[in-house]
């Protein structure tokens, strides 16, 4: 949503029981270095955000946030992601590629 401050969106809805998957899931919380919420150890990559702009989580749970510090994770060089695509699918990602290296612009990070 903005590179300086790095802010990002969040949407959360309140069905989808974000403050249990920890327990569910079977995920280990480790502690951030800059925020009070904790971060997940099986993750590969870890945003520590605050929260930069409250006015649409009331009509659309929509949490605007903004990067104080990222975390990634050195092993795997390339972890396996898993990507929701809807319709209670899911996907894990494949074999990596650069055939697609000649069009990657690093001014568009």
């Amino acid at each position: 949503m903005g590179f300086e401050p790095s802010l990002i969106g969040c949407f959360i809805w309140d069905q989808n029981h974000s403050f249990d998957k920890f327990a569910e899931f079977g995920l280990t919380a480790v502690a951030g270095s800059r925020i009070g919420a904790p971060l997940i150890e099986e993750c590969c990559a870890s945003f520590e955000c605050k929260l930069a702009d409250a006015k649409l989580i009331p009509a659309y749970s929509l949490f605007v946030l903004e990067v104080v510090k990222a975390h990634v994770a050195v092993s795997p060089k390339y972890p396996r992601t898993m990507h929701y695509r809807g319709d209670g699918v899911f996907m894990l990602s494949g074999a990596n590629t650069a055939k697609f290296r000649k069009l990657f612009k690093p001014q568009n990070l």
